[in-house]
């Protein structure tokens, strides 16, 4: 008598571990179909080939000279070098007064010119500047940013306290490199945000255009396996994008140029930044956000695809409010502080190199955190709130 109830229960569990391996099953089945439904269209083939070839030859040509060129090793002269009077009183020896015509005898000076004349006011002789004047103007830039922000004391005092953790004199490294592939990462947001417009828009809008969701939401499971199955297949897609198309570029870029300058600090390529972080740091920045802010995206698309059920009208609204959103950063005073900086958070305006010129800070549970940390977990956090708005619409229909 006393075995029956124990009977009972295993029979009852192994029916549910039996339902559960069914569903996964079905859930499979719907997840692949859905895959070969994103990855067989020919327009997304098409975009999908075009951004690869787009990120290797730009990890071939965002460089513009070969490895062996006979300026890297001009550039390679001054390496690692402090940036001090010395080094300056060097440059304006070998530079004509503006530091605007070089020749092979005195280039390797040529992008140490550069970062001076852009810290200090174009039109400038470089004889007026000495490496006291050049560390003075740097901060007097800041701070006229800081104002324009319109910083809080708290903001202020955060950023005091990163200054002094940037070390000086700088350290002088060649740049070619670096620069490069910060901008490549950064290039590649405008590109997924075509690819994720033009791949997804049509994951639910289809259901309308070829009359199966009737059909399909009647299966076994319901709307709610489709759901998560057209959702897991929309976000892998991007996903797996994201792996091949950076993951070329950055085989490419390594292996034709190196790594060499990834540690040089950031200020060298953006003096006017606070953040105590090497270029090589921006780069997983860079990941970070256009990763991020592509589940973003893609979560967006496969909602509004859901709502209008018309992938042209959803490529329209993601499009247009990519350029919409650039628009009125221009329009938008700093003094709208709250609105302005939601604006500026945005994928297109945020996901630049130009990530560290952002003062403005974010505070969460009592921590103050710079756009470039909070952005990726608003990204997230907006993505997962997308997702779930989708399946109560969904289940809704």
């Amino acid at each position: 008598m006393g075995s029956q109830p124990v009977k009972q229960s295993i029979a009852i569990h192994g029916d549910y571990i039996a339902e559960r391996a069914l569903r996964m099953k079905n859930f499979g089945t719907l997840f692949w179909y859905e895959m070969k439904k994103i990855c067989g269209n020919r327009t997304t083939q098409a975009v999908f080939l075009v951004l690869v070839f787009f990120s290797v030859m730009q990890g071939l040509m965002q460089v513009d000279m070969d490895k062996d060129d006979w300026r890297f090793t001009e550039y390679r002269k001054i390496d690692g070098r402090s940036l001090d009077d010395a080094l300056l009183s060097e440059m304006v020896e070998a530079a004509d007064e503006y530091g605007v015509r070089w020749e092979a005898s005195n280039i390797a000076y040529m992008p140490l010119s550069e970062f001076v004349r852009e810290v200090g006011e174009y039109g400038t002789p470089l004889a007026e500047y000495n490496a006291e004047k050049i560390y003075e103007k740097r901060m007097d830039r800041i701070e006229e940013a800081k104002q324009m922000c319109q910083l809080t004391e708290p903001e202020i005092a955060f950023w005091a306290q990163k200054e002094g953790l940037v070390g000086k004199p700088f350290v002088w490294r060649m740049q070619i490199v670096p620069q490069a592939m910060v901008d490549g990462v950064a290039n590649n947001m405008v590109a997924f945000l075509f690819l994720i417009t033009i791949s997804l828009s049509g994951v639910f809008a289809q259901e309308t255009h070829l009359r199966t969701l009737p059909m399909l939401q009647v299966a076994q499971n319901g709307w709610r396996s489709l759901y998560w199955a057209k959702i897991a297949a929309g976000m892998c897609f991007v996903t797996g994008s994201f792996m091949v198309v950076l993951g070329l570029f950055f085989v490419v870029c390594v292996s034709k140029w190196g790594t060499e300058g990834l540690d040089a600090a950031v200020q060298l390529l953006y003096p006017f930044s606070e953040s105590p972080i090497e270029i090589g740091e921006l780069v997983v920045i860079l990941l970070v956000l256009v990763f991020s802010a592509s589940l973003m995206l893609a979560g967006m698309t496969m909602l509004l695809s859901e709502v209008l059920r018309n992938a042209v009208a959803v490529m329209a609204v993601m499009l247009g409010g990519y350029v919409g959103t650039i628009a009125l950063a221009h329009q938008i005073p700093y003094s709208q502080r709250l609105l302005s900086q939601m604006n500026d958070l945005s994928p297109a305006i945020l996901v630049t190199p130009r990530v560290v010129y952002e003062y403005r800070l974010i505070r969460i549970a009592g921590h103050y955190l710079t756009a470039y940390q909070a952005a990726p977990m608003l990204y997230m956090g907006i993505a997962v709130a997308l997702v779930l708005l989708g399946g109560r619409w969904y289940r809704r229909r």
